[in-house]
């Protein structure tokens, strides 16, 4: 009975059902208070309803061994559910679970070297960029056309100054998905470092051709067009690229700069 129970409380999660895959599951325990499989089905409807603190009472309930060939899945959402919570360093701990379980299991290598690369100052850390790119290189093996795993390689040599590595991965997850704007606003801030203008504005023009609204980019293309005397432009593009995203950094100095050129340019032509 109980198995049954949690059988229909699976296929309503994957209906996105939640409450009624959470009555289904309590129904469960009701029938059988030691079913495993009803304490993480409890826990995954809780945690798609956002009640993340009941979620954790029911992992941490869990014999999660006890699931046999579940229990990598099982570790797996518990980290993803401590990561929800603000918690990097827990879900570190249970993805180290998954990956001695199971070193291939999907995803999990590109979940632990998202945390380590976006949740520490990792240009302070070189530990802890070195166990990142660990991380993605590790993924690469498991799937070479991982074209996250790419891209995110490249942001962490790309805050490590390692430009040129940097640039052939955003290459990379660029073939294997030309539609990702991100790795074009990259790619493009590379090239604007590096003082290649026309390159890096047509790497933003491709962001923008896919996501319009790519707000990284635009305030990119604005920085790239005052090298250009398009200010005007960039005044514009910028001032729409801070309505989306009102915390890139700089903004108004930024304008001050475009600011002083269009008075410069003003000034030239007068004379």
């Amino acid at each position: 009975m109980s198995l049954e129970l949690v059988e229909k409380g699976n296929e309503l999660i994957s209906k996105g059902r939640y409450e009624e895959a959470l009555s289904c599951y309590e129904k469960a325990l009701e029938a059988d208070p030691d079913e495993q499989f009803a304490y993480i089905g409890k826990a995954e409807a809780l945690r798609e309803l956002g009640r993340l603190d009941e979620a954790m009472v029911w992992y941490d309930k869990t014999d999660i061994m006890a699931l046999d060939k579940l229990a990598p899945w099982a570790y797996f959402k518990k980290a993803v559910t401590y990561y929800m919570m603000g918690n990097p360093d827990k879900a570190l701990v249970y993805l180290d679970r998954v990956l001695e379980l199971d070193p291939r299991y999907s995803g999990a290598w590109i979940n632990k070297g998202v945390i380590l690369s976006g949740c520490y100052d990792i240009t302070n850390m070189p530990e802890r960029a070195k166990d990142a790119i660990h991380c993605y290189d590790q993924e690469l093996k498991i799937d070479s056309n991982s074209w996250e795993a790419h891209y995110n390689k490249g942001l962490v040599l790309s805050d490590l100054n390692e430009k040129i590595e940097a640039m052939e991965c955003f290459d990379a997850a660029i073939r294997i998905n030309p539609n990702h704007s991100p790795a074009h606003t990259s790619k493009g801030n590379i090239l604007l470092f590096m003082g290649k203008y026309d390159e890096a504005l047509s790497c933003y023009d491709k962001a923008l051709q896919m996501d319009p609204h790519d707000a990284a980019a635009m305030y990119n293309k604005a920085k790239t067009l005052y090298y250009f005397d398009r200010v005007e432009e960039a005044a514009k593009i910028l001032d729409e690229a801070a309505g989306i995203d009102p915390n890139l950094p700089d903004i108004e100095g930024i304008r001050d700069m475009l600011k002083k050129r269009m008075e410069f340019s003003r000034d030239i032509h007068k004379n």
